[in-house]
């Protein structure tokens, strides 16, 4: 069964790879090379033309930054990815970032009173991508609960898998 690549699922795919992309940078402290690259890009591209693919690579190159500075200042990032996603609704375009919000909604993990109330322990919240869990056959199975989040049909998460592991150069160029 061939899955057309419609607005919907591009929208679906900048947020999951702008989080992935972000994350993956945050943990293995690839941010300043990261950054600088991100930032030039983004200079670039606010000087192109007005067309969905070109909004599109600048959501995810600042959805990639918001998750790469989830700990310093990445509201303004979120802000700007969301006026952008309004701005390709305009243009007749799904916006990505609402799936973007489901997926930390997602992986966000709620703050517990298992540490007797003391919520100042880790001021931001822990974010949880991957959960093990049993299924059907009772063998445990990784969960990718970010892409769990995004209610993806089995062809959509194999176009997906064609997208995972490409460095964020090969993304937006």
């Amino acid at each position: 069964m061939k899955v057309e690549f419609d607005s919907r699922l591009k929208a679906k795919l900048v947020a999951y790879l702008g989080f992935k992309n972000g994350r993956s940078c945050y943990l293995k402290g690839k941010r300043l090379e990261e950054e600088l690259f991100i930032q030039e890009k983004l200079e670039e591209l606010k000087n192109a033309p007005i067309t969905p693919r070109n909004i599109r690579r600048q959501i995810f190159l600042l959805l990639v930054l918001s998750e790469m500075k989830r700990d310093e200042d990445f509201i303004s990032y979120r802000i700007e990815a969301k006026e952008l996603g309004n701005k390709l609704s305009q243009l007749g375009e799904e916006n990505p970032y609402p799936f973007f919000v489901k997926i930390l909604n997602k992986v966000t993990k709620e703050p517990s009173t298992g540490n007797l109330g003391d919520f100042n322990v880790c001021p931001n919240q822990p974010v949880e991508d991957c959960l093990l869990r049993k299924n059907e056959f009772g063998f445990w199975e990784r969960i990718d609960l970010a892409l769990e989040a995004l209610d993806l049909t089995p062809s959509e998460k194999e176009i997906f898998q064609n997208y995972l592991g490409l460095s964020i150069k090969k993304i937006v160029n």
